[in-house]
């Protein structure tokens, strides 16, 4: 199964022009508005990821976290257990806020913006959560759009 995985990995059905592409060593989404907007942000502003954008969700511990990071320019707020990070204290907490946020619990958008609060966030959502009101209330800012997937901006919290 997994030699399966990786021989069809990158494949299309039909010609249709592959998700993914490798430039300069580098994975990369051609074509996509949010990646692209994502990448040319500071690298210094985490990302927090809700949801699973691009349909790729997981269960338990993996090896490589979340699949979306190689496609990333920054470092994960909250990344999915994986051989890594799994024995890291809080992790367990920061999941259930992340989780939190998507139902809508502005209290763990606060918390998880206390990790790092002098720094502004990002925040990679699709369409399946009750997350908008939380960030707007949170003053985020929508950078850019495609199809079910929005990439926001939150400033750096006062104080």
């Amino acid at each position: 199964m997994t030699l399966a995985a990786y021989l069809s990995w990158d494949t299309c059905p039909d010609g249709l022009a592959p998700r993914w592409k490798v430039i300069n060593g580098r994975l990369t989404a051609p074509g996509s508005q949010v990646f692209q907007v994502e990448s040319e942000l500071p690298s210094e502003f985490p990302i927090l990821v809700l949801g699973d954008p691009g349909g790729r969700l997981r269960q338990g511990i993996s090896i490589t976290g979340n699949p979306l990071a190689p496609l990333l320019h920054r470092s994960l707020l909250v990344d999915d257990p994986h051989i890594h990070n799994a024995r890291i204290p809080g992790l367990k907490e920061r999941l259930q806020d992340r989780e939190r946020v998507r139902q809508g619990d502005a209290a763990a958008l606060t918390r998880l913006r206390n990790i790092q609060s002098r720094q502004s966030l990002l925040v990679l959502t699709d369409s399946g959560g009750l997350e908008t009101p939380v960030l707007i209330a949170a003053q985020g800012k929508v950078l850019a759009k495609e199809g079910l997937i929005t990439l926001w901006l939150l400033p750096p919290k006062e104080g």
